[in-house]
C-alpha cells in the first residue's frame, strides 16, 4: 500500500503561520488551497444559468471544476511564494506548466499575483518577514520538534555583492527550512509510530512493515489477509501523530504493487 500526506508543506506553513484565511480552507472549506489561490489572485468570473457569477461566490470543488488551468498554475504560485520567488521566477514557473498556445504570464502580472496574494493569506507574509527577523537576530531557525537550522548567512552585514547574495539565500532558506523541516518531522513521528504500533501487534518484520519513505509518501508491504486493516491504522497514525491548527490528511490505496498502490 501507499499512502501521502495532502499538502502537507502548505498545512504546515498554515499551521506556522497561524494564517486564519489558509487555516480555513483546510478545516472549513475542504482543503483545496490551490483552487482558493485561483480565485483570489484573479478576478475570476463565470456564467451559470444566464447569470455573471464570481469565482469568490463558489464552492472550492467548483472553482477546481471550472477554472482548472488557473488552478493549476495557482500551484506554481504557492510554492513560489511559500518559498519566496521573485517575480521573474514566478512568471517563468508559471510558464512551465502552460500548454502550447496559452498566453504566457508577464513579470508584471506575476508581481500583482504575488501582491494579491499578500493581500489574501497576510499572515503567511507575515510569517515569511518573522522568520527573516528571527534568522537575522539569532542565527538559526526552528522547525516544529525544536530542531535547529543554523544560517549564520542570515546575520551578515554585507559588505561586497557575494556576501549580499549569501545574505538573500540564508533569508529564503529561513522560511523553507521551517516548512520543509517540520514537514520531515510530522512524517518522522508518524513513521516511528507506525513501527511501534506494528511492534505493539506482534507484525513487525514478520506480517507488516514500512519498505519505503520518499518526501510524503509511506510504502507499507504486509500480508494480504491484514491489508485493510493496515491501511486503516497506517492512515490514522500519520493523521494524528501530530496536532497541527489545520487537519492533516493522509490518502493511498492498497493494490499487490507500487504501480497498482498508485
Amino acid at each position: 500500500m501507499v499512502l501521502d500526506f495532502s499538502q502537507i508543506e502548505y498545512r504546515v506553513g498554515a499551521h506556522l503561520a497561524k494564517d486564519q484565511a489558509m487555516l480555513d480552507v483546510y478545516n472549513k472549506y475542504g482543503g483545496d488551497l490551490h483552487s482558493e489561490t485561483a480565485r483570489s489572485v484573479w478576478n475570476l468570473e463565470t456564467e451559470i444559468d444566464g447569470k455573471k457569477v464570481n469565482a469568490r461566490d463558489l464552492p472550492l470543488e467548483k472553482v477546481k471544476e471550472m477554472f482548472s488551468s488557473q488552478r493549476r498554475d495557482a500551484k506554481s504560485i504557492n510554492f513560489g511564494i511559500f518559498y519566496e520567488m521573485g517575480a521573474n521566477s514566478l512568471a517563468d514557473t508559471i510558464n512551465k506548466a502552460k500548454g502550447e498556445g496559452e498566453k504566457p504570464t508577464t513579470k508584471e502580472e506575476a508581481a500583482e499575483i504575488i501582491a494579491n496574494f499578500k493581500r489574501r493569506f497576510k499572515d503567511v507574509a507575515n510569517f515569511i518577514e518573522w522568520s527573516h527577523d528571527f534568522a537575522e537576530r539569532n542565527g538559526y531557525v526552528r522547525t516544529i520538534t525544536g530542531r535547529r537550522r543554523h544560517l549564520p548567512d542570515a546575520m551578515l552585514v554585507p559588505k561586497n555583492h557575494e556576501e549580499h547574495k549569501r545574505k538573500a539565500a540564508a533569508m529564503r532558506q529561513a522560511v523553507n527550512s521551517q516548512v520543509q523541516g517540520s514537514a520531515a518531522d510530522v512524517m518522522a513521528i508518524a513513521m516511528r509510530n507506525i513501527r511501534r504500533k506494528f511492534i505493539e501487534l506482534g507484525w513487525w518484520e514478520k506480517n507488516a512493515m514500512i519498505t519505503n519513505q520518499v518526501h510524503d509518501e509511506l510504502t507499507v508491504e504486509c500480508d494480504e489477509d491484514i491489508a485493510e486493516e493496515v491501511f486503516n491504522i497506517v492512515k490514522d497514525i500519520m493523521e494524528n501523530s501530530v496536532k497541527l491548527r489545520c487537519e492533516i490528511v493522509a490518502e493511498g490505496a492498497i493494490g499487490n504493487s507500487w504501480w497498482e498502490a498508485k
